[in-house]
């Protein structure tokens, strides 16, 4: 799930892929007006390949992380961009 500020592109769970285009088209989309200053994501903690790809489009591990919604042995991690 992306967190946009207080807008929600909401691509979340095993049935959404998230691809090269789509990162694009939400980040563009957090670029509208109001410009967004904090652009933050949560990826399943064993999906490296997802991790690896928002690594290398610029976002951090933020150091915090949430239970899979439906399953409390699993986290998502957050990952996030700051921007000024």
């Amino acid at each position: 799930m992306f967190l946009l500020s207080d807008r929600a592109a909401d691509i979340h769970g095993a049935d959404h892929v998230v691809d090269g285009g789509t990162l694009e088209t939400v980040w563009a989309w957090s670029l509208s007006e109001p410009r967004l200053r904090r652009v933050r994501l949560f990826v399943h903690e064993s999906n490296a390949r997802a991790e690896a790809m928002y690594v290398r489009a610029g976002f951090k591990p933020s150091g915090a992380s949430v239970p899979v919604p439906g399953d409390e042995t699993h986290r998502e991690i957050e990952l996030a961009v700051e921007r000024d």
